[in-house]
């Protein structure tokens, strides 16, 4: 369905490709063969890039890590967290890529599945940026 509209189709072709504001959507897919037709909804959240960053920063919050290891990590994600909130995408994906690197020296003896979640969740979030399309 269209944002901001209840029952729209905003499309009838077999792939589609749309972009959505900041915001909470729901979105409800309905095919049919002319015989039969099925439905499925699924509700999803556009979160800014600074959001998305945030994110990370709550994995680390949750995790029980000393001050040696918690503090380089949480300046390298308030760093990321700064430059995105100022539309520096390409600024923000290199002090990601900082962090990662951070996370995989610090955490990856001794914190293997935290190391392993923040890495993933941290290549996610650059992928996605990347593929934004911002400038500096």
């Amino acid at each position: 369905m269209v944002p901001g509209s209840s029952q729209s189709p905003f499309s009838t072709a077999p792939v589609v490709t749309t972009t959505a504001n900041v915001g909470l959507f729901t979105v409800t897919l309905v095919v049919s063969d002319g015989q039969s037709s099925a439905n499925d909804t699924t509700t999803f959240e556009v979160i800014t890039p600074a959001e998305g960053a945030a994110q990370l920063s709550l994995l680390l919050d949750a995790a029980d890590l000393s001050r040696k290891n918690l503090g380089p990590l949480e300046e390298s994600i308030r760093a990321a967290i700064h430059s995105l909130e100022r539309g520096k995408l390409k600024t923000g994906i290199s002090q990601l890529e900082a962090f990662e690197n951070k996370v995989k020296a610090q955490l990856e003896g001794d914190h293997p599945g935290l190391a392993a979640s923040l890495t993933a969740a941290t290549e996610a979030l650059i992928d996605a940026l990347a593929n934004c399309g911002g400038n500096e």
